[in-house]
């Protein structure tokens, strides 16, 4: 009986952490990023982006720490995470989709105001793939 009740302990305890496990996913993306609205003004773009579920957001997009706060996930389906941001004070917004069967990541910031300027676009075109923790 002692037996049976530590299995079912453990049981519950693996249960639990494979839950929490799934709550944030971490990938690895590679692509390019344009910024301004001329495509030839491009550059090759390596980063990591934490999807974190629990809190509906997604950080780790270059310039998305000019934000007041993280991209909100707004949509989760079988095959897209949707996800944004907008300020409507200055007409900023930041959107973004990642294919969950393709890994690719497409977002779009528009702002009226980039660091001093009268606004800017700058646009994400990556592909992902999940990490795995080394330790």
């Amino acid at each position: 009986m002692k037996k049976l009740f530590l299995a079912s302990i453990a049981a519950l305890f693996l249960a639990t952490g494979a839950a929490h496990a799934t709550d944030t996913l971490a990938l690895a993306c590679k692509g390019t990023i344009y910024e301004g609205y001329n495509p030839a003004a491009q550059r090759e773009l390596t980063l990591g982006v934490v999807v974190n579920l629990a809190n509906k957001t997604v950080r780790g997009l270059p310039y998305s720490s000019f934000l007041e706060e993280e991209p909100k996930i707004t949509d989760i389906s079988e095959t897209e995470i949707v996800f944004g941001w907008h300020y409507l004070g200055r007409l900023d917004r930041f959107l973004g989709v990642i294919n969950r069967v393709t890994g690719d990541l497409s977002a779009v910031w528009h702002t009226t105001k980039l660091e001093g300027t009268f606004g800017g676009r700058v646009t994400y075109d990556l592909k992902c793939r999940p990490t795995q923790r080394i330790f």
